[in-house]
Formats: C-alpha cells, structure tokens, sequence
C-alpha cells in the first residue's frame, strides 16, 4: 500500500477515469503456477531487466516486460455505503530510467482516461525500492514526485516494519513537501475470495497504516493487503482519512507467461 497524497489523487483521477497453507489455484495457462521465490539475488548493475534478478518472497513476484495485471476499483463512503464500481485499471511493466537511475516502471492506465501514471522502484535482496512518481496527461507530464529517501519495503513473512521518508514535488515546482510515515506489518498466509469468484489460496496479508503530513494537511490510511502466489496483489482494502473506503480486486493478470 504506497497510498501517497499524489498516488490517492491520482488513483481516484484514473477512476474517474488500487491463513492456510494450502496451495495457490493454478493459473488458466500452462504450467502449475510456479513464481519468483529466489533467493536474494538483485541485479547489481541497477538494471531491472537482467536475469538474476529475484524477490525473496514468492507472493511479491519480479514483474517483467510483458507482465500485466488488471485491478477492479470500488469506492464507498463508508464501511456501509453502497460500493460504486470504478471500473478497471491496467498495470503495466518495462524498464526506464527515472532521476537518471535504471528502474523498473509500473505504468497504471484506464479505458477512456487520458490519466497515465507512473511509479518507479527497484526489487532485489529481499527489498522492494520506491523512487517516486510521475503523472502524464494525454501525452504530457503533469506531476513528478521523489522519495527522498526513497521508500524501502522490505519482503518478508514475519515481523513489522517502520519506514519514514518525504514525497518532494518537483514538478512542478513549487509544491509542498509531504512527510510520510509508514507501520507496516506481516499478518497471516490467508484464502482470498474475490467477487468475481477468483479465489486465491496461501496469499500473504499485510496491515499498513500510513500518516502524511504537510503544512495543509494531516491525512492516515489504514489498509489490508493481500498478495498471492505467483500473482501479486489480488486485494486492497484502504480507508482513506475515515472519508472514503476503496478497495481494489484482481480482475485478471499475466505474470511470467501464466494468466491468472
């Protein structure tokens, strides 16, 4: 959950326009559903796209060139509220260079908008590295932001983590700075059943809660994510500041040539 002031309004933009040990469903193509579950090997070139390059945990897979995964957004007001279908949301993966560093990008588009944004991070020793964001609408750059330092997540199945960092605007310029606090923490491997009668069996729950602070705004986020074997993040449920409850559900994916 990296549910940042830019990334919330932007995610909201693209609408308007994200414990068993049972074994993970088998994807619909070939093969039994194998995943990223290396050791730590990270690329130390930098470079995303080189061959060594693995995550620690097999629910957190190295998304490649070519992988893509479909998110269906809800929103409610509350807890209660009818939920009102946002539509569906593409995410979309390949190397590029972001402040000059090679990185992967996650390109998050949506039928009929004009809204393209992208996020820039790095996945290798047992670490996913957030760098920042940018923003494009119809072609053209709107917003660009930086993590300094940039966010480290790290992968795991035990044990929590704090992490502190300050998403800086730089273009454009001017924009305030926002500090950003992060209490991040492994729950259970659990079975997720989505509305489209997805089910994901051993996905790995995480509870975040994240606080931004600036000179305009105090804003915490409170979500539940689930990541499954092979797949990723399948389930999202964030409730943002107690104003709105968003939830985001596998629609379908492709991940190292399977289809989920």
């Amino acid at each position: 959950m990296k549910a940042v002031a830019l990334i919330v309004l932007t995610c909201l933009a693209l609408t308007a326009c994200g414990g068993d040990d049972n074994p993970s469903p088998t994807p619909s193509g070939t093969g039994s559903g194998a995943s990223n579950n290396g050791g730590s090997g990270g690329n130390s070139s930098g470079s995303p796209t080189g061959g060594t390059t693995t995550s620690n945990l097999e629910c957190d897979p190295v998304y490649q060139q070519g992988d893509t995964v479909k998110l269906h957004m809800y929103t409610q007001a509350t807890s209660q509220g009818q939920p009102v279908d946002n539509g569906v949301y593409t995410r979309t993966f390949a190397p590029a260079k972001f402040q000059g560093i090679a990185l992967t990008q996650q390109a998050e588009t949506t039928a009929g908008s004009p809204i393209q944004t992208n996020h820039y991070y790095l996945v290798g020793n047992g670490v996913r590295t957030n760098y920042g964001t940018e923003v494009y609408g119809s072609g053209t750059l709107a917003l660009q932001d930086v993590n300094s330092p940039p966010y480290v997540e790290t992968i795991g199945l035990a044990g929590s983590e704090t992490v502190n960092y300050v998403d800086t605007p730089v273009f454009p310029a001017g924009g305030a700075p926002t500090a950003v606090s992060i209490q991040r923490a492994y729950v259970a491997r659990e079975t997720v059943s989505l509305r489209n009668g997805k089910v994901f069996a051993n996905a790995c729950h995480y509870h975040t809660t994240e606080t931004l602070s600036n000179a305009a705004l105090t804003n915490t986020t409170i979500a539940d994510d689930w990541l499954a074997p092979g797949v990723g993040l399948v389930k999202s449920v964030a409730n943002i500041g107690s104003t709105q409850i968003i939830t985001r559900e596998l629609e379908s994916a492709t991940v190292a040539g399977k289809s989920y």
